[in-house]
């Protein structure tokens, strides 16, 4: 992959696309984090991992193709998360009344 899609990578990527893009599962990747493999960002509320960090892990730059795949394996998880969100805002306002 050239330098210039290379910078437009996210510089920190959450659990489960880094986890895409490692080819391997979330559970995998905290077992990975709990033995020291590789380091999350410090300070993050959600598990977060930096570029460089899972670029060190695994020898290589990640390509643009390896992180829009991880993102599009994600779209099923964020579309749930929204409906269930829309739920729950739903059901909020209904016992404010």
């Amino acid at each position: 992959m050239s330098e210039d899609l290379h910078r437009w990578l996210p510089n920190a990527l959450p659990l489960a696309i880094a986890a895409g893009i490692m080819r391997t599962t979330p559970e995998s990747l905290l077992s990975m984090t709990r033995s020291g493999v590789i380091m999350p960002l410090a300070g993050e509320s959600l598990l977060r991992y930096s570029r460089q960090e899972i670029e060190r892990v695994l020898g290589r730059q990640i390509t643009a193709e390896e992180y829009l795949r991880a993102d599009r394996e994600h779209d099923a998880r964020r579309e749930a998360n929204r409906r269930y969100n829309a739920k729950r805002s739903t059901r909020r306002a209904g016992a404010r009344r």
